[in-house]
């Protein structure tokens, strides 16, 4: 089914647009939502569970989706994606004063801060997820779409990197509780920057298009189809197992081997180093290989990467650098 498309003066316009909004947000999310929350938590007192707990709200994220599919439908791809975005960074301002609340001897509820507000911050990106992907296949579209997507991984790598290095930079290897605070401050400000940048994209002349059958034909579809379900159950399967041990590397590195709040952030740099890694090489092979034996292969190694921590013995010096930076390295390329 035909349906209307960019001018390439629009298309020009929008990637131009979605670059920047990709470096601003990428900076702070990387402050909001990277492992610099996982330190916060650590230095309030939370335990495990609830760092575990907290992993797993950016895949919850994903469940508030379909709740957003009427709103592209009425107000379009941009304006569900920029609403949803200005949501998520309204609704995560109380994380600000959680670093505030020891002062008031009043850890559980700077915690309480902590997670309540994280996860209202991933059910407000849920409902700008159901939006880009689309917004995204109609700015990319053409014969450089490959360039587009790489040059954007490039970005939001690059960003993250230098995130990471000017955070663990002014971070210090025990930074005042107030620090969390400001570093949270500047990732809200930022993303609001983001979000007035998000409105000035064009809107695609065929908005919506694609999101207009209901959720529960779409799911109908899908699981009528064998191949599909295969491949969710593997999908499933291989998330499941590369993320089990992910959430607690930056744990092992602060109470097993003794990091400070600084050096557990450069391993977060090195993480996103193995990033870059698996888009040069998927630029270089996914065409020849297929993406299948890609899949199987990341897959492979971000498991590896995880449970690679239950061999680890308790250390520190040179030999906990080399082995958690390896971790970071292989878990996050894959």
């Amino acid at each position: 089914m035909n349906h209307p498309d960019y001018r390439p003066a629009q298309r020009r316009q929008g990637r131009r647009l979605m670059h920047s909004i990709e470096a601003v947000n990428t900076f702070s999310f990387t402050i909001l939502a990277g492992n610099l929350i996982t330190l916060l938590l650590l230095r309030l007192g939370a335990n495990t569970t609830l760092i575990g707990i907290l992993s797993a709200f950016p895949f919850m994220a994903f469940f508030f989706m379909p709740l957003a599919k009427g709103s592209v439908v009425k107000h379009g791809l941009v304006r569900t994606f920029g609403r949803a975005w200005t949501a998520r960074y309204l609704v995560v301002i109380p994380i600000v004063f959680a670093p505030l609340m020891v002062n008031w001897n009043l850890q559980s509820l700077g915690v309480g801060l902590v997670m309540v507000s994280f996860f209202l911050f991933h059910a407000m990106r849920g409902f700008g997820l159901v939006s880009i992907s689309p917004l995204y296949n109609e700015i990319s579209a053409g014969k450089d779409q490959g360039e587009f997507l790489s040059r954007k991984m490039m970005v939001v790598y690059g960003v993250s990197i230098l995130a990471g290095i000017l955070v663990s930079l002014l971070l210090g290897p025990e930074a005042p509780l107030e620090r969390y605070s400001l570093f949270m401050a500047v990732g809200i400000v930022l993303g609001f920057v983001g979000c007035a940048t998000i409105f000035r994209v064009p809107e695609p002349p065929s908005a919506g298009f694609g999101v207009r059958t209901p959720f529960r034909e779409d799911v109908r579809k899908g699981l009528a189809d064998p191949a599909f379900r295969t491949f969710f159950v593997a999908i499933a399967f291989m998330f499941f197992t590369a993320n089990l041990g992910r959430p607690f590397q930056i744990v092992y590195a602060k109470q097993v081997c003794h990091f400070g709040d600084d050096a557990a952030m450069v391993l977060t740099v090195v993480g996103n180093l193995g990033a870059i890694a698996m888009g040069w090489l998927c630029r270089m092979v996914l065409d020849r290989m297929g993406a299948k034996p890609m899949l199987v292969l990341f897959a492979v190694l971000a498991a590896l990467g995880s449970l690679r921590l239950m061999l680890l013995a308790p250390s520190g010096g040179l030999t906990a650098w080399f082995a958690l930076s390896a971790i970071f390295f292989v878990t996050t390329f894959g």
